[in-house]
């Protein structure tokens, strides 16, 4: 056993200050424009879907609320990011959370850089970065910052690879430290472990560098055995490899936007040339194979407790898988004329970037839509919280775990909401303003009754087209005959719920339980030569 870092013939680039200081501002500058980019799509919104689970069962200081798993993943470190920040900037800030999920984008993708940077220099490593930081077929994990225990995950991992190939004696802490950060943030973790285990083994490194690795994995074991729940399924075995297959041809083709057709054929001939580099030098190829174990365990496990819904191509999994595909290519470059290389990488980023840029502009809106939605039916559930059930759910789709009763709690105890105001519920769409006529309906804002006689007009009521109506109950009479009705608040037009058919020859009782300043009811008359007044 020896101290030694790295195979004699593996090709490490140190980097040069006073050549490379430029090209580590340009980053700095690629990044600034990333974190605009970034926020200029995908503002203006509140929690989404997982991250409801976070709010509403990890804001109380027990152990629990950081050592319980996440659909079985280890999930300490951002329950405990996400713990911080419930008690430091509440709930109504959510653009800190996104700013925190896009530094955690960014420490990936600069680690990437310096790991590319290391074999092929910094001017090589500055495109590949790029083209991964603003890769939009990876979207999910950038803009939603839920996803920070993923990303975190995966920057453990890279830091604990760097960390191999130092020279300084705390090298084995670092590695320890960053499968420690991998294993704590997300399952991707138990892939870092066997990826970094295997090259500390074709290394040939000391029992430190063992060590560093037994430890992490031994206490992710004890907590296994306390919390861990396992969601491998029996009957996914068999489409392991199908599963792999695609998810490998799927994560190629994603980094620049190319068909599933083109992805098998990219993935057969870089398979074979792996395959060709470690057959030929085994013991020299230490990372490579280390990456090679890493993206096929991780395709492995996904595909054992996740085939059932069979998405190899999703975002989430493309991003996760991006950063090894990427750095695998880079060993199979790392002997080529740079003066080649330097350009063909840059055709490459310019590729990637436009290619997956209309990918990530679809991915904010959609998140920015879904976002927007639930911030405005939050606002009307609030204005009920003291009569709504306690097992209501505004939205079961976009925000499953929110029910009244849980969320009453959460907010009471933050002090704070997530709810939008009454400018945000303003600017909304009117997809978003129709969601909350209907959480209102739902919430039984209104009732529409038919009474047994006609009324008499209100002086100065009568109208055609809509009615405005004031809070409590009022008499609403059809003064040409029948037509069909229906009631908005916020809304642009009144939802199906609302819609009823009005007789001419009675009256209707409208009861309004408006309790926000700005909820003004209209019933709408939707026969053209319809006229409507107030009863007295």
């Amino acid at each position: 056993m020896t101290d030694t870092v790295s195979p004699a013939s593996l090709r490490v680039v140190e980097p040069t200050w006073d050549e490379d200081r430029l090209l580590l501002v340009a980053w700095t500058v690629v990044m600034a424009v990333a974190w605009w980019r970034f926020a200029s799509i995908s503002s203006d919104r509140t929690f989404m879907y997982d991250e409801w689970n976070f709010v509403l069962n990890r804001w109380q200081f027990e152990l629990d609320s950081f050592m319980r798993p996440h659909n079985g993943h280890a999930s300490m470190i951002p329950a405990a990011v996400f713990f911080l920040l419930f008690r430091a900037i509440g709930l109504a800030n959510y653009g800190v959370y996104q700013a925190v999920g896009y530094l955690t984008h960014f420490l990936v993708a600069t680690l990437l850089l310096i790991a590319v940077s290391r074999r092929l220099g910094l001017r090589i490593a500055l495109p590949v970065a790029t083209a991964f930081l603003f890769l939009g077929t990876a979207a999910e994990n950038t803009l939603w910052p839920f996803q920070i225990g993923s990303m975190g995950s995966i920057a453990g991992c890279l830091f604990a690879m760097l960390a191999l190939e130092s020279t300084k004696r705390r090298a084995p802490w670092l590695v320890a430290a960053g499968l420690l950060i991998s294993l704590g943030s997300a399952g991707f973790g138990v892939v870092a472990v066997a990826g970094v285990g295997v090259e500390v083994l074709l290394r040939r490194l000391d029992r430190r560098y063992w060590l560093a690795v037994v430890a992490p994995a031994a206490l992710w074991f004890g907590w296994y055995l306390a919390y861990g729940t396992s969601e491998a399924q029996g009957e996914n075995l068999s489409k392991v490899a199908p599963y792999v297959h695609e998810s490998f041809a799927g994560t190629v083709a994603a980094l620049v936007r190319a068909p599933l057709a083109w992805g098998f054929v990219a993935c057969w001939i870089l398979g074979a040339l792996v395959a060709t580099r470690i057959v030929r030098k085994p013991l020299h190829e230490a990372r490579l194979v280390g990456l090679v174990v890493i993206v096929a365990a991780y395709w492995s496990l996904t595909a054992l407790s996740r085939a059932q819904y069979w998405s190899p191509l999703g975002s989430r999994y493309v991003y996760v898988a991006a950063p090894f595909v990427l750095l695998a290519i880079v060993e199979l470059l790392r002997n080529l004329d740079r003066r080649v290389l330097a350009p063909a990488v840059l055709v490459f980023c310019v590729w990637s970037m436009t290619a997956t840029w209309d990918a990530m502009t679809a991915h904010g809106r959609w998140l920015r839509e879904w976002g927007e939605a639930v911030g405005v039916e939050l606002r009307v559930l609030e204005s009920r919280l003291d009569t709504v059930p306690r097992d209501y759910r505004p939205d079961p789709t976009r925000a499953p775990d929110v029910a009244a009763g849980p969320y009453r709690r959460a907010i009471t105890a933050l002090s704070t909401s997530p709810a939008f105001d009454a400018e945000a519920a303003a600017a909304a769409s009117p997809a978003s303003r129709a969601e909350a006529d209907r959480v209102l309906s739902e919430l039984g804002a209104f009732s529409v009754e038919t009474t047994e006689s006609p009324v008499g007009c209100r002086p100065g009521t009568e109208s055609t087209g809509e009615i405005l109506l004031g809070n409590g109950s009022q008499l609403v009479m059809l003064t040409n005959g029948p037509s069909e009705i229906g009631l908005r608040a916020f809304a642009d037009e009144p939802l199906a719920a609302t819609r009823v058919q009005a007789p001419g020859d009675r009256a209707l009782r409208v009861t309004i339980d408006a309790r926000l300043p700005d909820e003004q009811w209209r019933l709408v008359l939707f026969a053209a030569d319809a006229r409507a007044c107030l009863g007295q």
